[in-house]
C-alpha cells in the first residue's frame, strides 16, 4: 500500500472535515511520545458529549492501577488532547 503524501489534504478535498493536530508533539512536551493515545482519547472524548468527562479519566485510572504513577500524566494528557480538539473546533 502506497500511503499518500498528504492524507489529510486527500481527506479534505473528498469533503470530509478534518480536525488535525500534532498529537505525538503533545505527547513528547509531556515527557512521552507513549502518551500520544491518551491524547488522541482526550481530543476524542469532545466529540462524545453524552459520555462524562470524569467516566474518561476513571478509566484512566483504572487502566493504569498497576502503574500508579503514570495516571496523572495520562489525565494531563488527556486534558491536554481535549484542548487541542476544541481550539481546532473554535470552542
Amino acid at each position: 500500500y502506497d500511503y499518500p503524501d498528504d492524507p489529510v489534504g486527500d481527506m479534505r478535498k473528498a469533503g470530509i472535515n478534518v480536525h488535525a493536530f500534532d498529537a505525538g508533539a503533545i505527547a513528547r512536551d509531556l515527557g512521552d511520545a507513549k502518551l500520544v493515545n491518551t491524547v488522541m482519547l482526550g481530543a476524542l472524548s469532545t466529540y462524545f458529549k453524552e459520555l462524562n468527562v470524569e467516566s474518561f479519566k476513571n478509566a484512566i485510572g483504572y487502566s493504569f492501577k498497576k502503574k500508579p504513577k503514570v495516571i496523572d500524566l495520562n489525565i494531563k494528557a488527556f486534558e491536554a488532547g481535549q484542548k487541542a480538539a476544541l481550539e481546532l473546533a473554535g470552542a
